[in-house]
């Protein structure tokens, strides 16, 4: 069974999402925007598992340029999804952009009790580690032994509710 994280970029790399799945058990949902992202999670906050954010991104699918002020405006809106039920969540970014250094200020760490004194992760030096917490926090999540003791029957539901 693999586990469904949203990824919110607006630049998909189909190498980090095959990776995630092949290597770490997990379903990319990939949305280039950040408009298109919340949608995403309002939907499925039940079959989500994790959320990845890039910094630097598009509002809404029709934007033709990628800014700071997407996740500037919109993370808190996600964050607050996340909320309940618990869901992770990431901050994956490629750090070539103004403000960078300022990221520290503006993600807030309350209650990130899965990724402590980390405020972000470097695209695409950081792959790796970023899938490996992903996954760590996915195991961690309260429901998961209950997932993985009765695995065959809810990936059949699962499924099903995928189609």
């Amino acid at each position: 069974m693999e586990y469904q994280v949203l990824w919110i970029d607006d630049n998909k790399s189909q190498e980090f999402i095959d990776v995630a799945s092949e290597i770490y058990g997990l379903d990319i949902i990939h949305k280039g925007s950040y408009t298109s992202g919340i949608e995403w999670l309002k939907e499925n906050k039940d079959i989500c598992f994790a959320v990845i954010l890039d910094v630097n991104c598009k509002v809404d699918d029709n934007s033709t340029i990628t800014s700071m002020d997407a996740f500037i405006d919109y993370h808190r809106d996600v964050l607050e999804l996340c909320e309940n039920p618990r869901i992770p969540w990431f901050v994956y970014t490629a750090g070539d952009f103004m403000g960078v250094e300022h990221l520290a200020s503006i993600i807030p760490s309350r209650r990130r009790n899965w990724d402590l004194g980390r405020k972000y992760y470097n695209k695409p030096a950081d792959r790796k580690d970023l899938l490996k917490k992903v996954k760590e926090a996915v195991e961690h999540r309260e429901f998961y032994d209950v997932l993985k003791k009765y695995e065959d029957v809810l990936s059949h539901y699962h499924n099903d509710m995928l189609k």
